[in-house]
């Protein structure tokens, strides 16, 4: 009987089992263990692309940062190494130096040189500044500052010669300084001071001027704008006119003898009030030749918005008359200059 137990408890089981796919109990522990590696190797595989799709992101914007960085740099290069042209164009001497290039606020300058040919710097005459003002001028195109470089005795002249007639974009410095050994006191150093001051000037005259080691000023109290500028393009001199100074008790020969020999005569008073002599007033006003006078004070009158010295006043009134200019006209000159 229990025998009979035993088989039909055995029987049972080995239907159960054969019924749960479990004919081989280790293939189920094997695919088992199959299920969960495809599962955890997909796990891993998903983990590992989400991980190279975030790291691939990081990637591209580092490579756009790198790429944008390195365009900056290029750029900034660029900028540094742009030139500019500076033109030191000396009166009868050449200049202490000859440095071919200078590095100012991180910018480059070629420097070039030109000499206007005369003898005796010291003795220029009105057709030496239509020729200089010329000279400058063809150059401007071809270089970006000039600084004019002449003797202390010329260069008031000179200089607002150009104040009157050089148009110019860019400021143009005149210096006056001593001639040492047949050259020209003026060094590199020199070079580069007025040039800084060129670039960074806030002075409103295009033309400036100064004595060496001093800084830039205006020309004049009134200086010119490029379009105001007075045209000489068919002149080739200036009219003569002479200077004379009057004082009290001098015989009025000298101021006849001028008016006689000058297209013009800058009479100019040494006394504070700017009153001529009375020698000088009857001769002024006695002169039916049609001379102009004019007359200015030798003590610069700060009250006058367009004071002219002596020399200014020569060269104006030199300008005028080769213009054409009648008496109405040279007033207007003195105005507006």
């Amino acid at each position: 009987m229990k025998k009979n137990i035993l088989v039909l408890l055995s029987m049972g089981l080995l239907l159960f089992l054969q019924g749960c796919n479990f004919a081989n109990p280790m293939n189920y522990f094997k695919s088992a263990d199959s299920s969960r590696l495809e599962e955890t190797s997909e796990e891993a595989s998903t983990e590992e692309e989400t991980s190279k799709s975030s790291n691939s992101s990081v990637i591209n914007t580092n490579e756009t940062s790198a790429t944008s960085e390195g365009e900056t740099t290029e750029s900034t290069e660029a900028e540094v190494n742009t030139e500019s042209s500076l033109l030191v164009y000396s009166i009868g001497n050449a200049v202490n130096t000859e440095s071919n290039s200078l590095t100012l606020e991180d910018k480059n300058y070629s420097v070039n040189y030109a000499n206007y040919d005369i003898s005796n710097a010291n003795a220029l005459e009105t057709a030496d500044l239509i020729k200089i003002e010329t000279a400058i001028n063809e150059n401007l195109a071809s270089n970006n500052y000039v600084i004019v470089v002449t003797s202390t005795q010329t260069c008031e002249e000179l200089s607002y010669f150009l104040n009157l007639t050089l148009s110019s974009d860019n400021k143009i410095a005149v210096i006056s300084t001593e001639i040492l050994d047949n050259k020209y006191a003026l060094v590199d150093s020199d070079i580069t001071n007025y040039l800084g001051q060129l670039t960074t000037s806030e002075l409103s005259g295009n033309i400036l001027t100064a004595k060496i080691g001093d800084s830039l000023e205006n020309v004049s109290t009134n200086p010119v704008s490029n379009e105001n500028k007075i045209d000489i393009t068919d002149l080739k001199d200036l009219s003569y006119v002479s200077i004379v100074y009057d004082y009290l008790g001098n015989d009025g020969s000298i101021l006849e003898k001028a008016i006689s020999n000058s297209d013009g005569i800058i009479l100019v008073t040494t006394n504070k009030s700017g009153e001529v002599s009375e020698t000088a007033s009857e001769i002024i006003n006695s002169n039916y030749s049609g001379v102009p006078v004019i007359i200015v004070s030798a003590n610069e009158n700060t009250d006058l918005s367009n004071y002219h010295t002596p020399t200014q006043s020569r060269i104006l009134l030199s300008l005028a008359l080769a213009k054409g200019a009648n008496m109405d006209e040279i007033k207007d000159y003195f105005t507006t200059y």
